[in-house]
């Protein structure tokens, strides 16, 4: 392309603060450069056979280089580019990036016939909404990320963008049998077979040991929490105590994430609602550990969900009710308990305008 910086990733921390976690970074960056190597796959023709990975030579042609960021603000300009520079055209780099573009304004608006449309291949597909859901903020932390690139530009990621991910997924799964959920498992890991691909997770209340399958691509998960919580999806069958006996065509593995939730301004059902000091709550495991729950007495919350971003999506929603529900009424009707708590509310939050 004739723009040497043809990329500009922008991210805004809590209260504009600028300094990231460098976790969250690398991840970041990491997911950026998957998105461009799926696309980089899809568009050279090339077939899955029984699992995708990514030969050297196209990663070669594909990969992110990035310039040191930008003075004032963490901004990071990169751009895509051959370890040779005959190895690819610009206009192959051209019709990359802007179907990665393309892609991440589908999911934002969960459109999922264009997202079929530009991965017709169901493997592939699956493996890039599971990509971007890892590239996007992670819920509850009070980032967001804009990414531009001239005229395919901007796109901006804030923190309900895992939660759409995961229902276009949802989407997308094959029909189960009927008594089984596409849905997610929390266990620990107990036995891996990196021969087989396959493990066994512990899910502790039970005592019961679940045996499935998994892709390749997983494998430095694996690594990383051997001796941790990890959450499993696919299609899940109960046990006469409530509790997952079994599960199947597992389409994807990651970490259970109980870093602390941290909100400063949140749209909740139509109003925009700011804190007047940051919002911490702790993220707890309830007794059957397929649910992670927050709590805060002072604010009536309890809420719960199987995964940190329907928990956030839960959050939200709650603080929403609680605001048009107390505050956006008339006093007059509320009795005595009611107002104490809307007088509480409004001591913590204040609602601003939609940016």
């Amino acid at each position: 392309m004739a723009d040497d910086h043809p990329l500009l990733l922008k991210i805004f921390g809590p209260e504009g603060k600028g300094e990231i976690p460098a976790e969250m970074l690398a991840k970041t960056i990491e997911g950026l450069q998957s998105l461009v190597w799926n696309f980089a796959f899809k568009n050279e023709g090339q077939s899955i056979r029984k699992r995708l990975k990514f030969s050297q030579a196209l990663k070669d042609r594909f990969t992110l280089r990035f310039f040191p960021p930008t003075v004032g603000s963490f901004a990071i300009a990169a751009r895509v580019a051959p370890a040779e520079p005959d190895l690819v055209s610009p206009d192959q780099i051209e019709t990359v990036l802007r179907e990665v573009f393309d892609f991440s304004k589908a999911v934002l608006s969960r459109d999922s016939k264009q997202v079929m449309a530009l991965l017709p291949d169901r493997t592939l597909r699956l493996r890039t909404l599971d990509c971007f859901r890892g590239f996007a903020p992670p819920p509850g932390g009070g980032f967001r990320f804009e990414l531009s690139n001239g005229s395919l530009g901007p796109v901006y990621f804030d923190e309900t963008v895992r939660s759409r991910t995961e229902k276009l997924l949802a989407e997308d799964a094959d029909e189960g049998a009927p008594e089984s959920a596409h849905q997610v498992v929390t266990g620990r890991l107990q036995k891996v077979d990196f021969v087989r691909r396959e493990m066994d997770v512990l899910v502790t209340p039970a005592r019961r040991t679940i045996h499935c399958d998994y892709d390749e691509s997983v494998e430095p998960l694996l690594f990383e929490n051997r001796r941790e919580h990890i959450q499993v999806r696919g299609f899940v069958t109960l046990g006469e105590d409530g509790l997952p006996e079994s599960i199947t065509e597992v389409d994807y593995i990651g970490d259970l994430d109980l870093s602390p939730f941290v909100l400063s301004t949140v749209e909740a059902n139509g109003p925009v609602l700011k804190f007047h000091k940051a919002l911490v709550l702790n993220p707890v495991l309830d007794e059957s550990e397929q649910l992670i729950v927050l709590e805060n007495a002072d604010l009536g919350i309890h809420v719960f969900a199987p995964t940190r971003s329907e928990l956030y999506d839960e959050l939200v929603e709650h603080l929403g009710f609680l605001w048009n529900e107390y505050v956006k009424v008339d006093a007059d009707k509320l009795d005595p308990m009611a107002v104490e708590f809307r007088t509480r509310l409004m001591t913590l939050i204040e609602e601003v305008p939609h940016a």
